[in-house]
Protein backbone atom coordinates (compact mmCIF):
# COMPACT_ATOMS: atom_id res chain seq x y z
CA UNK A 1 0.00 0.00 0.00
CA UNK A 2 2.24 2.63 1.41
CA UNK A 3 5.52 1.49 -0.32
CA UNK A 4 3.13 0.65 -4.03
CA UNK A 5 2.27 4.23 -3.75
CA UNK A 6 5.77 5.50 -2.72
CA UNK A 7 7.19 3.24 -5.25
CA UNK A 8 4.60 4.71 -8.28
CA UNK A 9 6.23 8.72 -7.46
CA UNK A 10 9.43 7.67 -8.06
CA UNK A 11 8.41 6.26 -11.26
CA UNK A 12 6.60 9.35 -12.09
CA UNK A 13 9.85 11.41 -10.72
CA UNK A 14 12.39 9.19 -13.05
CA UNK A 15 10.00 10.10 -15.80
CA UNK A 16 10.73 13.54 -15.35
CA UNK A 17 14.82 13.15 -14.89
CA UNK A 18 16.15 16.56 -15.71
CA UNK A 19 12.98 18.66 -15.56
CA UNK A 20 11.38 20.01 -12.76
CA UNK A 21 9.51 17.11 -10.90
CA UNK A 22 8.14 18.25 -7.45
CA UNK A 23 4.91 20.02 -8.71
CA UNK A 24 4.46 16.88 -11.01
CA UNK A 25 4.95 14.23 -8.48
CA UNK A 26 2.63 16.27 -5.83
CA UNK A 27 -0.23 16.48 -8.83
CA UNK A 28 0.03 13.11 -8.69
CA UNK A 29 -0.35 11.65 -5.59
CA UNK A 30 -3.11 14.73 -5.35
CA UNK A 31 -4.82 12.33 -8.02
CA UNK A 32 -3.95 9.22 -6.16
CA UNK A 33 -5.73 10.48 -3.31
CA UNK A 34 -8.61 12.01 -4.40
CA UNK A 35 -9.49 8.28 -6.08
CA UNK A 36 -8.76 6.42 -3.53
CA UNK A 37 -10.85 8.57 -0.74
CA UNK A 38 -10.77 5.32 1.45
CA UNK A 39 -6.73 4.65 1.69
CA UNK A 40 -7.24 6.07 5.18
CA UNK A 41 -9.79 3.78 6.21
CA UNK A 42 -8.88 0.78 4.16
CA UNK A 43 -8.32 -1.72 7.40
CA UNK A 44 -11.46 -0.14 9.13
CA UNK A 45 -13.39 -0.66 5.92
CA UNK A 46 -11.68 -4.68 5.33
CA UNK A 47 -12.66 -5.50 8.89
CA UNK A 48 -16.37 -4.28 8.19
CA UNK A 49 -16.15 -7.03 4.91
CA UNK A 50 -14.56 -9.87 7.18
CA UNK A 51 -15.87 -9.84 10.51
CA UNK A 52 -19.84 -8.14 10.26
CA UNK A 53 -21.29 -8.76 6.71
CA UNK A 54 -23.65 -12.18 6.64
CA UNK A 55 -25.00 -14.39 4.26
CA UNK A 56 -26.94 -11.93 1.83
CA UNK A 57 -25.80 -8.74 2.64
CA UNK A 58 -24.46 -6.42 0.66
CA UNK A 59 -21.28 -4.06 0.57
CA UNK A 60 -21.54 -1.56 -2.40
CA UNK A 61 -18.06 1.36 -3.02
CA UNK A 62 -17.73 4.11 -4.16
CA UNK A 63 -14.12 5.09 -3.99
CA UNK A 64 -14.44 8.41 -6.04
CA UNK A 65 -17.49 9.42 -3.90
CA UNK A 66 -16.18 8.54 -0.56
CA UNK A 67 -18.98 6.82 0.38
CA UNK A 68 -20.01 3.52 0.81
CA UNK A 69 -23.74 1.28 0.89
CA UNK A 70 -24.05 -1.55 3.58
CA UNK A 71 -27.38 -3.36 3.35
CA UNK A 72 -27.71 -6.06 5.58
CA UNK A 73 -30.69 -8.46 5.97
CA UNK A 74 -31.47 -10.83 9.20
CA UNK A 75 -34.67 -12.61 10.73
CA UNK A 76 -36.82 -10.96 7.62
CA UNK A 77 -35.54 -7.60 8.46
CA UNK A 78 -33.04 -5.35 6.76
CA UNK A 79 -31.28 -2.06 7.03
CA UNK A 80 -29.60 -0.31 3.51
CA UNK A 81 -27.42 2.29 5.16
CA UNK A 82 -24.86 4.62 3.47
CA UNK A 83 -21.99 5.81 4.76
CA UNK A 84 -19.23 8.47 4.11
CA UNK A 85 -16.21 9.50 4.86
CA UNK A 86 -15.25 13.17 4.83
CA UNK A 87 -12.08 14.94 4.03
CA UNK A 88 -10.49 15.30 7.28
CA UNK A 89 -11.13 11.75 8.52
CA UNK A 90 -10.78 10.64 11.57
CA UNK A 91 -10.91 13.72 13.16
CA UNK A 92 -14.36 14.14 11.60
CA UNK A 93 -17.29 11.42 12.19
CA UNK A 94 -18.11 9.36 9.11
CA UNK A 95 -21.61 10.39 7.95
CA UNK A 96 -24.62 7.75 8.17
CA UNK A 97 -27.62 8.13 6.50
CA UNK A 98 -30.29 5.48 6.24
CA UNK A 99 -31.46 4.83 2.90
CA UNK A 100 -34.41 2.07 3.54
CA UNK A 101 -35.29 0.00 6.04
CA UNK A 102 -38.33 -2.20 7.43
CA UNK A 103 -37.37 -1.63 10.63
CA UNK A 104 -40.58 0.49 12.84
CA UNK A 105 -39.78 4.38 12.35
CA UNK A 106 -39.12 5.07 15.54
CA UNK A 107 -36.40 1.66 16.23
CA UNK A 108 -34.78 2.75 12.89
CA UNK A 109 -34.19 6.24 13.65
CA UNK A 110 -32.48 5.37 16.94
CA UNK A 111 -29.66 2.65 15.21
CA UNK A 112 -28.43 6.01 13.01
Amino acid sequence: SSGINAEYGEKEAKKLQGQYQVIQVCKVARQFLDENMFIVCADELDAVKSRLLEEGDELKIKQKAGSFQLTAHKNGYHMNLKFSVTDDYPQSNVKVECKGTNFPTDLAAMFV
